[in-house]
């Protein structure tokens, strides 16, 4: 184990992640889940979206809130982050314990995942199954962002793809290098792609602007999810008068 531990650790900086354990805490441990415990899961999620997506649902839950959550969302949340108990002994009775629509660390346990898998031997039971490779997460995330820009655009656009965040948090925050990642696996694919705070932002009156280059898309990682602070003003508006899309 402390072979396998050293390697771990090494292998995960090296592939794009702070300092493991120094930054992170993880453990060269795997828990083995029955397919059908898997598929009971996925099935709660299915329904879980099924009752969320409906206008009558969003509807009822929104109508006391601020004007800006019944404005009509269609967008994809691709960093939902469900977290659910399973007990060692009984799986079959997990748990929800909750369900976060701004999670991050994906692409940080898609690394984690792909690495102990390649380094610990599990290759060799054919029995697990080996999960998606680094490659693939980007490609599945990089693909839900692209059909969102072509359904809304009609194309994919010129404009500029934002990832945005708290000034803080991209200073001093833990996953401040997965937004890098992020940036860079799209910056290889073309795209156009930059990291802001909201502070660098401003909207023209026709347009969504950083640093002079239009805006066509925002990836909000901010935890500021109503947008209320005043220095959201310019995304406020060009959301609402529908110049850009937004996904979390």
């Amino acid at each position: 184990m402390p072979m396998l531990k050293e390697r771990l650790f090494a292998a995960l900086p090296a592939a794009g992640m702070p300092e493991v354990p120094g930054e992170f805490s993880v453990v060269p441990w795997y828990q083995e889940i029955p397919p059908s415990v898997l598929a009971e899961i996925g099935e709660f999620i299915r329904l879980f979206d099924r009752v969320t997506t409906r206008l009558t649902w969003q509807s009822a839950v929104t109508a006391d809130s601020l004007e800006i959550t019944r404005h009509r969302r269609p967008e994809v949340c691709f960093f939902s982050a469900w977290d659910f108990h399973l007990p060692t002994e009984h799986l079959s009775d997990w748990q929800l314990i909750e369900f976060n629509d701004n999670g991050s660390g994906l692409f940080f346990a898609g690394l984690i995942n792909q690495i102990f898998y390649d380094i610990s031997g599990l290759k060799q039971r054919r029995d697990i199954q080996p999960p998606p490779s680094f490659s693939a997460l980007d490609e599945l995330v990089a693909g839900i962002v692209a059909a969102e820009a072509r359904r809304f655009f009609g194309k994919f656009p010129d404009g500029l793809f934002l990832i945005l965040d708290d000034a803080e948090s991209l200073q001093r925050g833990k996953f401040r290098q997965e937004l890098i990642l992020m940036r860079d696996l799209w910056r290889q694919r073309g795209w156009q792609t930059e990291i802001a705070s909201p502070a660098e932002i401003r909207w023209d009156g026709r347009r969504l602007l950083w640093d002079e280059q239009e805006v066509c898309f925002i990836v909000n990682r901010s935890t500021d999810f109503l947008w209320q602070a005043e220095v959201f003003a310019p995304l406020r508006t060009a959301y609402t008068q529908g110049r850009l899309r937004s996904c979390t």
